[in-house]
């Protein structure tokens, strides 16, 4: 029964009470700070591929990086709607009851917004430090270069 499960749904175990949080609507559990499967197919899906590297940009070595990671996480693995097997509870979740689930208190909203607006503005001051690198370099070709205005060619 329990490779049926595997093989179905996307198991996971928390030993403490799970951390349900909702963010633009749709309601998530945080894998904070347990075990988990995860179906590969989930893994390989191009969005999540995609958000997994700005992840992995963004990350500062920071405990408030690990707690965005956990509910970034949360987002793109565990979504309300899809079916979850907990093992240590034995059950299976598609909903996930509120009296069930602690309810974070984190400030969710300004994680995200620093850690994602945090990489927009690292590419943007990354392309500003390469920009100005290249016009340094620029000039310096420039001034380097020996022009002969005055000269004809025989």
């Amino acid at each position: 029964m329990f490779l049926e499960k595997i093989k179905l749904l996307q198991p996971f175990v928390i030993g403490t009470t799970p951390v349900g949080f909702q963010r633009e609507g749709y309601t998530y559990i945080a894998p904070n700070g347990g075990n988990y499967f995860l179906n590969t197919s989930q893994i390989k899906n191009d969005y999540v591929q995609t958000e997994l590297k700005r992840m992995y940009h963004s990350c500062d070595n920071t405990y408030h990086w690990a707690l965005y990671a956990e509910y970034k996480l949360g987002e793109l693995l565990f979504k309300e709607g899809n079916s979850y097997y907990d093992i240590k509870r034995d059950k299976v979740y598609s909903k996930f009851p509120k009296e069930e689930f602690y309810l974070s208190g984190d400030p969710i909203n300004e994680l995200y917004g620093f850690y994602e607006r945090n990489l927009v503005n690292k590419i943007i001051d990354k392309s500003k430090s390469v920009m100005k690198d290249f016009v340094k370099k620029s000039q310096g070709c420039q001034q380097s270069r020996i022009f002969f205005p005055n000269s004809t060619a025989s």
